[in-house]
C-alpha cells in the first residue's frame, strides 16, 4: 500500500479505494480500508441505497445489518418467517436440503452458507441424496481426490512446525523445477526443511522460509456424479476458469478430465474445488442469487458474528431463510463484533506531549480534505 500510494503521489494520480469493511476482511494483516477510512480522515462516498434486494420488508433487514443492528435484523427476518428453527440433527439438513432442491427445481438460483465447513458437509450431503432421488444427479458416482487451502497467511506458511505429513503445496508461480501449478505433498519435516514429493513420485527438500507463491491446503476425497455443482476455488487462466465460479459437472472422464455444462474443462491436474451447493460467508462475499439460506446449528453458533451475519444475509435477491437449532442463541451469535484491533487501536490514545506522526500529519492535511460526502448508488 505504501508503494503504491507513493508512485500515485509521485505521478499526480488519483487513487480510489472501493470496499466495505462491515464485510470480511482478507486474512493477511492489514485491515488498510479500515485503517484510513477511521484514522486518516481521506474523503469517503457511502453507497446508501441498497437495491439487491427487491421485497421491501427484506431490504429493511439488510439496511438493519448494514447499520450493525443484527439483532433488529434478525428480529425482522423473524417477522418475515424467514427464520426456521429446527432440532439438532439430521432434520435440519433435512429440511434445509429440501428447501435448496425445491428452489433450483424451480429454475431459481440458490446458496446456502455457514461459517463452519463441518455443516457444510451435513447440509451437501443431504442435498446430493435428495438431488439423485430427484433424478438431477446421473450415473456413476467417482470419487475424486481435491485439495482444500488452509488459508494460511504469509507468515504461517514460513513455518515449519505448522506442517503435516499429507498437506499439499500448490504452486502459483514457477520456483526452480516446480512450475506453475504443480503440486506436491509432505512427506516428513528434517532439519528445519520439509520433504515433499511431487507426482512422479520424487522426494526434494524445500525450505518454505525461501519459497513464495504457494498455497498450503489438506487432500480430500469427494463423490462426484454428473449434474453435481462444484465451487472452484482457484484461478487457472489457461482453463478460463476463476476463483469463485460456480459450474456443473456435464461428464468425468476416465483420465481424470471434468467436462462443464457450460463447454469448459477442468484438467485433471487440477483439484481445487468441491461441491458448490454451500460455501463460508468469507467464499460467498460478492455472489448474488435469487434465494439464500443460513445454516446455524450447533457449531455455527458457536462460530457466528456481525460480520459474517451481514454476508450472509445480504447475497439474495427475491428471499431468505434462516434455519437454526436454537433462534435465540443464533440471534445472540450474529451480535458478536468481529473486527482485528489495528495497532493503532492497541496502544490507545497519545498521553505524551509532543504530538505524534498520525495527528501532525492531520494537521497538515485535514484543512486540504474534501468533507466526507454521502452519495446514492446509481
Amino acid at each position: 500500500m505504501c508503494t503504491h500510494t507513493t508512485a500515485d503521489a509521485r505521478n499526480e494520480n488519483r487513487l480510489l479505494l472501493v470496499g466495505d469493511i462491515k464485510q470480511h476482511a482478507s486474512i493477511e494483516a492489514g485491515d488498510a480500508v479500515r485503517c484510513l477510512q477511521e484514522f486518516a480522515r481521506v474523503p469517503v462516498f457511502h453507497l446508501t441505497e441498497i437495491r439487491r434486494q427487491v421485497d421491501p420488508g427484506y431490504r429493511q433487514a439488510v439496511a438493519w445489518l448494514a447499520r450493525g443492528d443484527a439483532f433488529g435484523a434478525f428480529n425482522q427476518f423473524n417477522r418475515l418467517g424467514a427464520v426456521r428453527e429446527v432440532s439438532e440433527g439430521a432434520g435440519l439438513w433435512q429440511e434445509a436440503a429440501a428447501d435448496y432442491v425445491r428452489t433450483v427445481q424451480a429454475g431459481k438460483s440458490c446458496l446456502a452458507i455457514s461459517p463452519v465447513r463441518a455443516e457444510i458437509r451435513e447440509f451437501t450431503s443431504a442435498v446430493r441424496a435428495q438431488l439423485r432421488l430427484a433424478g438431477v444427479l446421473t450415473g456413476n458416482e467417482h470419487a475424486v481426490a481435491t485439495v482444500e487451502s488452509l488459508k494460511w497467511t504469509q507468515e504461517e506458511r514460513r513455518r515449519i512446525q505448522n506442517y503435516r505429513p499429507g498437506d499439499v503445496l500448490t504452486f502459483h508461480h514457477a520456483w526452480g523445477s516446480l512450475r506453475k501449478f504443480d503440486a506436491v505433498a509432505v512427506v516428513r519435516s528434517e532439519e528445519l526443511q520439509l520433504v515433499v514429493r511431487e507426482a512422479d513420485g520424487r522426494e526434494r527438500r524445500l525450505d518454505p522460509r525461501r519459497i513464495s507463491g504457494f498455497e498450503v491446503g489438506t487432500s480430500n476425497e469427494i463423490s462426484l456424479a454428473v449434474g453435481d455443482r462444484l465451487l472452484i476455488r482457484a484461478n487457472v487462466k489457461p482453463a478460463n476458469l476463476r476463483n469463485g465460479d460456480l459450474v456443473e459437472v456435464a461428464s468425468i472422464g476416465r483420465d481424470g478430465e471434468i467436462g462443464l455444462k457450460d463447454g469448459r474443462v477442468l484438467p485433471a491436474w487440477f483439484r481445487e474445488f468441491t461441491h458448490g451447493y454451500a460455501a463460508t460467508s468469507h467464499a460467498s462475499q460478492g455472489k448474488t442469487v435469487d434465494r439464500g439460506i443460513l445454516l446455524m446449528a450447533e457449531a455455527g453458533i458457536a462460530a457466528g458474528n456481525l460480520k459474517q451475519a451481514y454476508v450472509s444475509n445480504s447475497r439474495f435477491r427475491e428471499s431468505q431463510m434462516i434455519y437454526t437449532s436454537d433462534r435465540e442463541a443464533a440471534r445472540d451469535a450474529l451480535m458478536r463484533l468481529a473486527d482485528r484491533k489495528l495497532a493503532l487501536e492497541m496502544v490507545g490514545p497519545d498521553q505524551s506531549g509532543t504530538p505524534s506522526p498520525r495527528k501532525s500529519w492531520r494537521a497538515r492535511w485535514a484543512p486540504r480534505l474534501v468533507p466526507s460526502v454521502r452519495a446514492k448508488a446509481a
